[in-house]
């Protein structure tokens, strides 16, 4: 059977936006429902009589204050799982992006081969756990990063709230007993420029001595969950996911890039606004 020609058009700006605007989503989501667990009264729960009506355990409610504090833990909760999911769908993406690359490089291809890339392997590759998808892209692409062991361990946390509720078992723990998880954390620092001295502007008002540059500085923050414990984020760590998921999202798809460049298919050059 003759191979037939090919133009196929990969858009590898596409691949990361289409993630991050999944993100971005969940947190202006996540955000409405945070408010409206802050501010919600008793009086209000009270008059949604629909939801009162039928009481699984009488005695057993919880008080307002406590309802509050579980339901904002509850959303953290999902987000992390809502964030890890959607960040297991740019995963797909990332495979078939990597599976179409050599033929778009060739510029021709079988029917059969057509067929397998785009029929077949999608749902092969959708059906592998988290960790083997990344294990799959830098063993057959060369494609990883140095965020792959945040991302694994935030994965890690995922899996003990969906099957676990949240508490930390022997299947989460590591040898110490414990499921860490490392995120990316940004900080703002202001440089002195004549001392060099940093200063951490971490809340409003803080005073420079000096005047001074900011910059951004990222770095590595990590949640110890011993056994027993429950996986509990703080509202801060929301944004350090956030930002674990973009970093990682940006070498990944500039991974991406330079497999494909391997292949030799060559990219235009960014347009000048």
């Amino acid at each position: 059977m003759s191979a037939d020609s090919l133009n196929i058009h990969i858009d590898l700006v596409a691949l990361q936006a289409t993630f991050f605007r999944r993100l971005q989503h969940q947190l202006d989501v996540t955000k409405v429902l945070q408010v409206g667990c802050e501010q919600v009264t008793p009086e209000q729960i009270a008059a949604q009589q629909e939801f009162g009506r039928f009481v699984p355990a009488n005695g057993a409610q919880l008080k307002h204050e406590d309802a509050k504090a579980e339901a904002q833990s509850w959303l953290l909760r999902g987000f992390l799982r809502d964030a890890i999911e959607g960040t297991g769908l740019f995963l797909d993406e990332c495979l078939q992006v990597c599976e179409v690359l050599p033929l778009a490089a060739k510029g021709t291809a079988k029917e059969a081969e057509l067929h397998r890339i785009f029929q077949e392997l999608p749902r092969t590759n959708h059906k592998l756990h988290f960790p083997q998808k990344l294990e799959k892209l830098e063993r057959r692409f060369g494609v990883a990063t140095r965020f792959n062991a945040n991302v694994l361990s935030l994965n890690k946390a995922r899996t003990c709230v969906v099957h676990r509720l949240g508490v930390v078992s022997e299947l989460d723990a590591d040898e110490s007993g414990a499921l860490r998880v490392t995120f990316q954390h940004a900080k703002f620092v202001a440089r002195g420029q004549e001392t060099g001295q940093l200063l951490v502007i971490d809340q409003p008002g803080v005073v420079t001595t000096e005047d001074s540059m900011l910059e951004l500085h990222f770095v590595d923050s990590e949640r110890c969950f011993k056994l027993g414990e429950r996986v509990q984020l703080q509202a801060h760590e929301l944004y350090d996911t956030i930002i674990t998921l973009w970093r990682f999202g940006l070498a990944t798809a500039q991974a991406v890039k330079t497999y494909a460049k391997s292949l030799g298919i060559q990219f235009p050059a960014p347009s000048e606004a």
